[in-house]
């Protein structure tokens, strides 16, 4: 399956694409269990649909941008956990195939090839956890997004508009997750590596930054939310504290997989020859993605599979060398891989790890309650609180 995808053939994504929905799909429809996650967005998209102001009527520390999606899909789609779930995997799908063309843009591998997305997809579906429409899946596609952005420049003149999309890019990504702000890191260094007059062209990137923050601030500011904002909407964040929705050993075991996968691919980078100054430059680019990435995860607040969105762009670069075997060792990197599928697909559908998760979702030590009122001048309250 491996040698299948290396090929560029259009008929290779419309089969990615339909192993996709093959593997993920069916449990959408078979009615999973709804987290307490797709609660917490049902609830708080509905109280935005009703007039409420986010921050100031409906007390909550869910980003911004985030809260707008929810309150979109619900004027669109009312209580649907579906429509949740379906925008989750077309964002997914989409976050999966860019990565994938950004990668085979600037010639990052030794070989062009659809197995970035293809491993992004498949690990993308290790646990139905990772179907919910999360704030971290939202604002990842916009990391993306700039990384696009900051890995095309070059000394032309046109790296300006590049370099201010990519920081406005980022900046929306903090806006639907802010802990995502610790990419500005990978930013800097970005510029460092790929792009020249590194002064200016960080200023260009913090412009475009900031844009995004000051026209939220303008409008919270219009409607008399600032300080409710400032301390629920960028404070919560940093408070460095967050509870495991699922059990810490239960998401160890959730994560073992690709977590097996992405050790074993740094394993097999010393065999690995990368031919071009520019590939080696964009290896340690993707070194301080993983750095950046753990502190994403110590800086939020929700303990649980989703933070393994994180992984998927780490697993569809470093993946890619440790299923690079060539002549008669292929079968080697054919097996390795259908063993993972399988266990994927395993993982996803066990009936017993649903029935668990069933169990420890309504066992956990977050209650969820919005307080009712009858009038919007009255205060809506949406809060979370933990047994002792």
């Amino acid at each position: 399956m491996i040698r299948f995808f290396r090929s560029l053939f259009p008929s290779r994504w419309v089969v990615l694409v339909l192993l996709f929905l093959l593997i993920r799909l069916p449990l959408l429809f078979f009615g999973v269990p709804a987290t307490l996650s797709e609660l917490h967005h049902m609830l708080l998209g509905e109280r935005l649909h009703e007039g409420f102001v986010l921050y100031r009527d409906v007390y909550d520390a869910t980003a911004p941008l985030s809260a707008a999606v929810y309150w979109l899909l619900d004027s669109l789609f009312g209580k649907s956990y579906l429509a949740h779930r379906l925008l989750a995997t077309a964002v997914l799908g989409y976050q999966a195939f860019l990565l994938n063309h950004i990668f085979n843009r600037n010639q990052v591998h030794p070989y062009k090839s659809f197995v970035p997305a293809l491993l992004y997809l498949v690990f993308g579906s290790v646990f139905f956890e990772l179907d919910v429409l999360s704030q971290l899946l939202l604002g990842q596609t916009f990391i993306i997004l700039a990384v696009s952005n900051l890995t095309a420049i070059s000394k032309e003149a046109t790296n300006a508009g590049r370099l201010f999309r990519a920081g406005f890019m980022l900046g929306l990504a903090a806006l639907f997750y802010l802990p995502l702000i610790w990419f500005l890191v990978l930013g800097f260094f970005a510029i460092i590596y790929f792009a020249s007059n590194a002064f200016r062209s960080i200023l260009l990137m913090l412009t475009g930054f900031m844009f995004p923050f000051s026209v939220v601030f303008t409008l919270f500011l219009y409607q008399d939310a600032t300080l409710p904002f400032l301390e629920q909407g960028l404070a919560w964040s940093w408070q460095f504290k967050f509870t495991f929705v699922l059990p810490f050993w239960q998401v160890v075991k959730i994560a073992a997989i690709p977590l097996t996968v992405l050790l074993l691919s740094f394993l097999s980078l010393p065999l690995v020859n990368l031919g071009l100054n520019y590939q080696a430059r964009f290896l340690q680019f993707m070194l301080i993605w993983v750095i950046v990435c753990g502190l994403v995860l110590i800086s939020g607040h929700d303990g649980s599979a989703k933070g393994l969105v994180l992984l998927l762009p780490l697993l569809g670069y470093f993946g890619v060398f440790l299923f690079s075997w060539q002549g008669k060792k292929v079968w080697l990197a054919e097996i390795l891989f259908l063993v993972l599928l399988a266990g994927v697909v395993v993982m996803r559908y066990n009936p017993l790890g649903l029935v668990y998760a069933r169990w420890a979702l309504s066992r956990s030590g977050c209650r969820c309650r919005i307080a009712p009122s009858t009038s919007r001048s009255e205060t809506s309250v949406f809060w979370c609180w933990g047994l002792t």
